[in-house]
């Protein structure tokens, strides 16, 4: 997160098919272009994936596990409406990712 657009991994067409509830499978470009669709407070760079998601937990070691970078992601720095601008964001995750590291 350093530099560039932030990724995010979808299920790739395939993956979507078999995995997606029913009442979605057939509706992946609707239920992404509403997701691609929406100000989010950061720079985004979509990426499909042939990955399984449905886990939904968060990965052992990353910052995200610790409970300080918990404390912050649940501040939803980058989600529509924040407070903080984008700049404003990206500088104070990255601060604390650098405190991290």
């Amino acid at each position: 997160m350093v530099s560039g657009s932030d990724l995010v991994y979808v299920p790739d067409a395939d993956t979507w098919k078999r995995l997606a509830p029913t009442a979605y499978r057939d509706r992946r470009d609707e239920v992404l272009g509403r997701l691609k669709g929406v100000r989010w407070n950061r720079s985004l760079k979509w990426e499909d994936a042939a990955a399984d998601f449905t886990d939904g937990r968060v990965i052992p070691g990353s910052l995200e596990s610790t409970k300080g970078g918990a404390e912050f992601e649940a501040k939803n720095l980058f989600a529509p409406g924040c407070e903080l601008t984008f700049e404003q964001a990206r500088a104070l995750w990255i601060l604390i990712a650098r405190c991290f590291a």
